[in-house]
């Protein structure tokens, strides 16, 4: 069985906030830790305590501009090594001890059945999964880092899927994946990204300064495989973070961090593909 790793939303946003400047090149901004004896040789791994849900993050958040968004309580993350890995969780009863697990933790919040919500609708539908001409992507393949990683509660307070591909044919740290609900994708649609960051975010909707992760922030067209979408193009204040790029798509809200704007050019041919969670 998986373990569950203990992540916050700060811890999250400082992910993408360590990728590097276009003209560097160094090491990958670090992922969660998989403990999980599955995955790799539990001696390599750093001694890690489980017994707890939550964990101090403070030290990891130092860098956060002043003004970030007020972050939900810890929560945890799942790492996975491939799709079918993750497709493998979802539908089986280990998922189903994780969301109790969660939901024991957020007895006196609002958002109890947010995660459960998720996992049962993907259960009877399928998985959004970033492909490159046509073929799935090619997946960081890298010692003591991951491919997949799906948070029951990040951005927006909503559970998102990471998908990490291989950043030296990508020039991308991740692509990050929220499904949309019934209510809000036709609209979303019909008016971009934009639009639904201005709707979904209780910061942004009616302030002056909509989107305040970023101290700059355009709408841009971007060319994928199979459409040209409306987005919004978010910057910190300084690119060493890397540049957010957001779309909607279908029944999905994307967001793809880029390192460097080589990474246009790959996206011309990236896609989202349904892949069914059975049969």
């Amino acid at each position: 069985m998986k373990k569950i790793i203990c992540l916050s939303i700060a811890l999250t946003f400082a992910l993408c906030a360590c990728s590097v400047p276009p003209s560097q090149s160094v090491d990958l901004p670090s992922q969660p830790e998989d403990t999980s004896s599955q995955v790799a040789d539990a001696s390599s791994q750093p001694d890690e305590d489980t017994s707890s849900l939550a964990t101090d993050v403070s030290s990891q958040s130092e860098d956060m501009p002043e003004d970030f968004p007020e972050s939900p309580p810890i929560y945890n993350s799942l790492n996975y090594n491939s799709v079918d890995e993750l497709i493998g969780d979802i539908s089986g009863e280990s998922m189903d001890e994780i969301m109790k697990t969660i939901e024991d933790t957020r007895k006196n919040e609002k958002r109890d059945g947010t995660f459960r919500e998720f996992i049962t609708e993907l259960r009877s539908d399928y998985l959004y999964v970033p492909y490159y001409q046509n073929r799935e992507i090619e997946f960081l393949d890298k010692e003591g880092f991951y491919a997949i990683t799906l948070f029951p509660s990040e951005l927006y307070s909503q559970p998102w899927v990471w998908y990490y591909p291989d950043r030296d044919q990508t020039d991308v740290f991740c692509i990050c994946i929220m499904k949309l609900d019934e209510n809000t994708k036709a609209k979303a649609n019909k008016n971009g990204a934009p639009w639904l960051m201005k709707e979904i975010n209780p910061h942004g909707k009616d302030s002056e300064t909509p989107y305040p992760l970023y101290t700059k922030s355009y709408e841009k067209e971007v060319v994928l495989q199979n459409r040209t979408v409306t987005a919004l193009v978010g910057h910190w204040e300084n690119d060493d973070r890397g540049v957010n790029i957001h779309f909607v798509y279908d029944d999905i809200f994307v967001k793809v961090v880029v390192l460097s704007d080589k990474a246009y050019e790959w996206m011309k041919e990236l896609s989202f593909e349904k892949v069914p969670i059975k049969g």
